[in-house]
């Protein structure tokens, strides 16, 4: 796993915020989440912001993209445990603005499921981590004012074939 803080220029960290935020395409997922779908479809994030990743992480070259979609909780809204498809997953942090009591940490288990490794939720910031890892985005507290909500950018990548 590694963590990059100040993963983008704040432009594009703000414009990433804003076309996520602005987006009339979030639906409720089956699991009680908010989720936006298809973003591999949207040049900005399947062109321009890939460059922007590959810039970062050259060797992320070597994959290949399989999907782009975001997560979305609010308060309270609570995911599951889970693995991912892919061979490596990358998550960013679009938001402007977070504090720590507001939580919504990335938390990540071991093979006997018990909490390995807890990454604090902060604005700006990239989490790349093998896909089979086990991890759970917790739950925004209460606290988080009415009207933010915590949102994961992903972008899952696989090894050519």
């Amino acid at each position: 796993m590694q963590v990059f803080d100040n993963f983008f220029s704040k432009d594009l960290h703000e414009n990433v915020w804003h076309k996520l935020r602005e987006s009339e395409k979030w639906i409720l997922s089956y699991r009680g989440l908010w989720h936006l779908n298809h973003l591999e479809d949207d040049s900005f994030f399947s062109d321009k912001l890939l460059k922007e990743i590959h810039k970062k992480l050259p060797h992320l070259k070597n994959y290949e993209f399989r999907r782009i979609y975001a997560n979305g909780q609010t308060a309270c809204q609570v995911g599951n445990p889970h693995t991912d498809d892919g061979n490596l997953t990358l998550l960013y942090y679009p938001n402007l603005e977070w504090q720590v009591e507001y939580q919504g940490h990335l938390s990540f288990f071991d093979e006997r499921d018990e909490l390995k490794n807890v990454v604090e939720f902060r604005p700006n910031r990239a989490v790349l981590f093998p896909a089979h890892k086990k991890h759970w985005g917790q739950a925004p507290d209460r606290s988080l004012p009415k009207g933010m909500i915590r949102i994961s950018l992903a972008y899952k990548f696989d090894v050519p074939h």
